[in-house]
């Protein structure tokens, strides 16, 4: 399974990608990261490209109106939106090569209207990814299947955590095999970079494009130990790391961390971070400054990915009792 890293805008992390060998999500609607990520793909990264969709949406029909006065309008025919999408096709028949994925320009609200999409990128000679949101009818998925679709995005996950779960499970139960460890069709999931979810589901990707959030605010994510002595990221667990603290804040602090699993795990972590040996009190002094939690992050991202990309014993088939059949 591959973790995807929102593009960043720092030198400092985008060579300790490079580094470590991160996957990498970008987006049309930032123009300007389009010749980074095509940088990133030149330095041997996977990268996929997203169409900047909800972002579009969000700058120019989201903020406008009241969404009720959105849904069942036909704002995707007008000529912003046109134009739009017409930029996007223009460069993907540039550079789409050159880049692993790219997702099609979906329609906020309306599957019909994405999927017209889609089929417009397709007879423009390309082959976006579709994008299926919370809610889509199963037959649209059936739909794409019969077109020789080989990998869906699934987005718009925010919400009641059950009632989505029972959308995605239907997914999997009714769509996706697991041959031999692999998932077919491949699954990507928008936004959701949880242990829950890969215990549940047998993803092919998930992305983040929030993990610099951690950074901003003074915090990182650790790695705990297993019994075996090595690392496991079972669990998504946030240390703050940061001196400046409020009297109400909760939550462990990087000397308990310290404590948790021992010096010598600390700086273990630490080498595989920046490459050397530091010591504890200069790791600290490090992750003062964001650009090092953000070098810290990309790599606690890189060893999750890896990590999950063992697991075999999804959630999603275990579960006998409920169906959602097409």
């Amino acid at each position: 399974m591959r973790i995807l890293l929102g593009l960043t805008n720092s030198p400092g992390e985008l060579e300790q990608m490079v580094r470590v060998g991160t996957s990498v999500l970008g987006s049309f609607y930032d123009r300007r990261g389009l010749n980074k990520l095509l940088e990133l793909k030149g330095a041997g990264l996977w990268v996929m490209l997203d169409s900047g969709a909800f972002t579009w949406w969000n700058k120019n029909v989201g903020t406008s109106k009241e969404i009720k006065d959105v849904i069942g309008t036909d704002w995707s025919r007008g000529s912003g939106f046109e134009r739009y999408k017409r930029e996007y096709i223009d460069w993907l028949k540039k550079f789409g090569s050159f880049i692993d994925v790219y997702v099609t320009l979906d329609v906020i609200f309306d599957p019909e209207r994405t999927w017209e999409v889609w089929k417009e990128m397709r007879e423009e000679g390309l082959n976006p990814v579709p994008v299926v949101h919370y809610g889509t009818d199963y037959s649209l998925i059936e739909k794409y299947l019969e077109e020789g679709v080989e990998y869906i995005g699934t987005g718009g996950l925010v919400g009641g955590r059950k009632v989505i779960s029972q959308w995605m499970d239907g997914i999997f139960k009714n769509f996706v095999k697991v041959d031999g460890g692999k998932p077919f069709p491949k699954v990507h999931i928008f936004g959701a970079v949880t242990p829950d979810v890969f215990k549940r589901y047998p993803l092919y990707s998930a992305d983040s494009t929030g993990w610099k959030k951690y950074c901003a605010y003074g915090f990182v994510p650790v790695p705990l130990v297993g019994r075996s002595g090595e690392f496991t990221f079972e669990t998504l667990f946030v240390v703050k790391v940061t001196r400046r603290r409020t009297s109400g804040e909760k939550g462990k602090c990087f000397s308990d961390y310290v404590k948790m699993v021992g010096e010598e795990v600390v700086k273990k972590v630490a080498k595989e971070v920046f490459g050397e040996e530091v010591g504890v009190q200069e790791i600290e002094e490090r992750l003062q400054d964001s650009i090092e939690r953000g070098k810290w992050s990309i790599w606690y991202y890189r060893g999750m990915e890896k990590w999950w990309s063992k697991f075999k014993d999804w959630e999603v088939y275990r579960v006998g009792s409920r169906k959602y059949l097409v």
